[in-house]
């Protein structure tokens, strides 16, 4: 029979993907009241209590989303992105409305009846709120593979003892697992966006990493320079960073570092796939 073909296409290569990431250790969840104290006298602004295992860094963009019946500050408002202004401590941040703006005084009321709101459940979750475009990358190599689960089962009728071929074993897929990695060329910059993921790679706390591989990257219109999601093609899944390897060689060439990470939960996004 005849194959229809839809003539010649053109095939994806490198200049058309791009990878975001969040970086790891940049989720976490905060009592409503304790966490988010009033201004001490004279300052004017709070300073918001986080595990010092957290990884936020000056001018990184954070959201505060309350979980279950729990109550944000009213000087804060849910979803709305801030900015971390100082980290003057491991275990404290402030924040801004605007990056490198005026830091922002909490109003102490926050919770419920004047407390934390009780539960495990009910808490402030801070994250941070934007992918960040990894720009000293040489390669990203990712593989998604699924177990077999063994179906096989005894015979419902009886052998008539003539078949000429052995019975096979029957199966079906089972649970999925991803890993990969990243190539990354290191950078001079101590702050660069590169050289902290290849630090958070040894965080005991990598909550919130998560990464993004572009196949075809597509630009949003307006020249805002984000990217259209619906248009592009790519996946998204939470990841843990596996630590890295990497040397330096007297040849004229980027010094690289690899980093291997495996998928750590169910995928955003897949193909154009939404689990």
């Amino acid at each position: 029979m005849p194959v229809t073909t839809c003539g010649q296409t053109t095939v994806l290569t490198g200049q058309d993907g791009l990878v975001t990431m969040v970086p790891p250790g940049t989720t976490a969840c905060l009592l409503d009241k304790t966490d988010f104290p009033v201004p001490v006298t004279p300052s004017t602004f709070s300073l918001i209590a986080v595990p010092a295992t957290s990884d936020f860094r000056v001018d990184d963009p954070v959201t505060f989303v309350e979980q279950g019946t729990a109550k944000l500050d009213s000087a804060l408002t849910e979803g709305t992105v801030y900015y971390i202004k100082t980290r003057p401590s491991p275990t404290t941040v402030s924040v801004s409305a605007t990056k490198g703006g005026t830091a922002i005084a909490m109003s102490g009321n926050g919770g419920t009846s004047g407390a934390d709101t009780p539960g495990n459940a009910n808490h402030i979750k801070m994250s941070y709120s934007a992918d960040m475009a990894v720009c000293e990358l040489a390669s990203v190599t990712l593989e998604v593979t699924r177990g077999e689960i063994d179906t096989t089962s005894l015979p419902c009728t009886p052998s008539s003892g003539e078949a000429k071929l052995a019975p096979f074993r029957t199966s079906q897929s089972g649970f999925a697992s991803g890993s990969g990695t990243l190539t990354l060329r290191l950078s001079s910059n101590d702050d660069s966006f590169t050289n902290r993921i290849v630090q958070g790679s040894l965080f005991r706390n990598q909550s919130g990493a998560m990464l993004s591989a572009y196949f075809k990257a597509i630009a949003a219109s307006g020249g805002t320079g984000a990217i259209d999601k619906a248009k592009s093609l790519y996946c998204q899944f939470p990841i843990s960073l596996l630590g890295f390897s990497g040397g330096v060689t007297p040849e004229d060439s980027p010094t690289e570092v690899s980093i291997n990470f495996s998928v750590s939960g169910q995928p955003i996004h897949v193909f154009g796939l939404t689990p």
